[in-house]
């Protein structure tokens, strides 16, 4: 920032953000208070709004200049000051058609600044929702892996268990056969149940979300629900086809 100081005054040369003008102004006023605050960053619309206030200011300090003056000359009959009168009339009255002409301009590019802010923070949902919705994706899918390795070990001790048979041949294996198979069918509940706590911690991480982002993790929510269904399922089937197993390599161990 070009700056010039001198006596009492401290001027800084600025692009003005609504034309791209190059311009000085006065950074310091005459207390030595800054005229100005520090700012992240300030839009085209911000500072056509700041140059309408300053207008608007401008016009109401004139206005309230022309009412006291009026005063002032009020009670004159005669001599120039009675001239005075009737101009300062006219020029109170296209001062209050200026005003009036800056407040409606103030109004449109509020609705305007308004409008843009709006759209605006739509385009960040959108992409905050985007982003939130991939992290979902990839969240679930991870669960899924989890739950779909862990059906496949439960369908191959189901199928196993199924193949040898009811009870009385169950009966004629002997109980080493029978604890490897119960071991098999611990080990594959061991498997659903990681399975399930994969399930809880995604669901956990996506339930802490707040704020909008939540409607867009519905999907996630759903799908996560569903692999919780298909542990169940798994852990169910698992439990009904090794349960002969059980009964079988309990009445060795007490016999």
């Amino acid at each position: 920032l070009e700056q010039k100081e001198g006596p009492g005054f401290k001027m800084g040369k600025v692009v003005l953000a609504r034309d791209g003008t190059t311009v000085w102004v006065d950074i310091m006023a005459s207390t030595g208070a800054p005229n100005f605050k520090p700012s992240c960053g300030v839009g085209r619309l911000d500072s056509i709004e700041a140059y309408i206030i300053s207008i608007h200011r401008a016009c109401k300090h004139a206005a309230e200049t022309a009412d006291r003056k009026s005063v002032e000359v009020a009670g004159v009959k005669q001599g120039p000051l009675a001239e005075v009168k009737a101009k300062l009339l006219q020029l109170r009255s296209k001062i209050g058609q200026e005003q009036s002409k800056v407040e409606q301009l103030s109004k449109q590019v509020s609705v305007g600044k308004n409008g843009i802010l709006e759209k605006r923070k739509e385009e960040v949902q959108k992409v905050q929702e985007v982003r939130i919705k991939a992290v979902a994706s990839k969240s679930v899918a991870e669960a899924a892996a989890a739950v779909e390795a862990a059906e496949k070990e439960a369908e191959k001790i189901t199928k196993s268990s199924s193949a040898l048979g009811g009870a009385e041949k169950l009966a004629e294996l002997s109980i080493a056969k029978l604890e490897t198979m119960k071991g098999e069918a611990d080990k594959v509940l061991e498997v659903l149940t990681e399975a399930r706590g994969v399930v809880g911690r995604v669901s956990g991480s996506l339930e802490a979300r707040r704020g909008p982002s939540r409607a867009a993790l519905l999907e996630a929510r759903v799908d996560l629900t569903k692999l919780g269904s298909r542990v169940g399922t798994a852990e169910k089937k698992v439990r009904n086809s090794t349960e002969a197993v059980r009964t079988a390599h309990s009445q060795v161990v007490k016999s």
